[in-house]
């Protein structure tokens, strides 16, 4: 039997107790230090959180003021670029601009062959000079240009002479709107176009797709004031003008008024409405209005007592466009009085074509037009036929109707030929037919 000594088993139960007891207190202060570190951590991960929202919103407001410097500095520039134009525009030394870069030259001509029948304005196979004008665009200052246009040969002219065409002040935008209204007021003065109808825009070599223009074919250059501008779909045009044909003088205070409203119903359909009254004309010295109609002016009909006529005229024009092509027409009418005391010599037009343009190619493209216009009454309307039979030579014209069929090929961009082919009918008011006056035309349009 094993020998145990009871003092010996006491002592190791105390110390074993007080191990366990010392263990048990070291267990304990080790979960308060934890919980003590903890608490820092905890402390410490606030501070760094409010110290990076404070860092966020410093450089928040940094940005922000660096944003603003930059607007200050484009405002700075922007101040700095309208004191600069507005010296410009004060100082009456030379611009800055060289004379190439504030002055266009442009111009356009036609080299034509026309070969009509007997009583056509053509008959003998002729070689012309065809429509051949030439531009001046000038930049006076920002948005103010002086435009001028001579009339090198006019096919409508009898006269060899070089003619003035237009010569005009454009004030665009001239009332300094902003944004979207920056093209709803521009001003005109000086000789333009008579804003009546659309045809006349498209009636010279380059821009009409043939040589021939429709029976009516209304234009005319006078001296005047215009405004005009534009407005999302809308747009506009009105002129005060002379109403008669003399570049110097005016010989009756009554004024010619032309206006035009045009609204694009979709991308491809355009309408427009045109108005005009010619004014009253001086039958003696203004003699003939400055409106062209059926290739002549409106001239007094009326016995040697008349002393003043007029004309009023309205048109519906329309053009709708697809790609490679164009459908485009109108219809119009026209009143015409004078003051004979000797008997009522008042005439009413009506007149309307359609053309169309089909390309065929890139280059290659096909045209057509038919025109028509009746008169009750008749009057002197020369269209293609000689007008020392048609105007001058005192038979009237009811009714004159005109077909053209015509070819197109586009060399480059500034040239083109062009042939044509015209047949055109028409009555007389003593009964009889207008006839041979079909013609052949050829034409190269060049322009630079």
């Amino acid at each position: 039997m094993a020998y145990s000594n009871p003092r010996t088993k006491g002592t190791l139960s105390r110390v074993l107790s007080c191990s366990l007891c010392l263990a048990i207190a070291s267990s304990a202060l080790s979960n308060d230090d934890l919980e003590r570190r903890l608490s820092e951590l905890a402390t410490q991960n606030e501070t760094l959180l409010k110290l990076a929202q404070q860092q966020q919103a410093e450089i928040a407001a940094l940005k922000q003021r660096l944003e603003s410097l930059e607007s200050e500095d484009q405002a700075q520039e922007l101040a700095i670029q309208d004191l600069q134009d507005s010296a410009f525009q004060r100082s009456a030394a030379p611009a800055r601009k060289s004379l190439n870069e504030r002055l266009i030259v442009s111009g356009e001509a036609g080299l034509a062959f026309f070969a009509g029948e007997k009583n056509n304005e053509f008959p003998n196979e002729e070689f012309r000079v065809d429509d051949a004008r030439l531009f001046l665009e000038a930049e006076l200052s920002r948005g103010i240009y002086l435009v001028g246009g001579l009339e090198l040969f006019r096919r409508e002219s009898d006269d060899e002479g070089i003619e003035v065409g237009s010569l005009f002040v454009d004030f665009e935008n001239a009332l300094g709107l902003e944004g979207e209204l920056d093209r709803l007021v521009n001003l005109r003065l000086g000789r333009f176009d008579i804003p009546f109808g659309e045809e006349y825009l498209n009636r010279y070599v380059m821009q009409n797709p043939l040589i021939s223009h429709s029976v009516a074919d209304l234009w005319g250059i006078d001296q005047g004031v215009e405004l005009y501008g534009d407005l999302d779909r809308f747009s506009y045009a009105v002129a005060v003008q002379n109403g008669n044909t003399s570049l110097l003088r005016d010989f009756d205070s009554d004024k010619s008024i032309a206006g035009r409203i045009g609204y694009q119903v979709t991308n491809e359909l355009d309408l427009s409405l045109s108005l005009m009254r010619t004014g009253d004309l001086d039958a003696a010295r203004d003699q003939q209005s400055e409106l062209w109609i059926g290739n002549v002016v409106f001239v007094p009909i009326g016995s040697d007592q008349t002393t003043q006529f007029s004309a009023e005229l309205a048109q519906l024009d329309f053009s709708y466009l697809w790609e490679g092509g164009s459908l485009l027409g109108a219809y119009g009418e026209a009143w015409y009085h004078d003051d004979d005391p000797l008997g009522d010599n008042g005439r009413d037009f009506s007149f309307y074509h359609l053309e169309a343009r089909q390309s065929l190619s890139d280059q290659l493209y096909l045209a057509a037009r038919f025109s028509s216009m009746e008169v009750d009454g008749g009057y002197p309307i020369a269209g293609n036929g000689a007008r020392s039979i048609y105007l001058f030579g005192g038979t009237l014209t009811e009714q004159l109707e005109r077909a053209s069929l015509g070819l197109g090929y586009w060399i480059n961009d500034d040239t083109v030929m062009k042939v044509e082919y015209t047949i055109e009918n028409g009555e007389q008011t003593d009964g009889n037919k207008r006839q041979d006056t079909d013609q052949f035309a050829a034409e190269l349009g060049v322009r630079f």
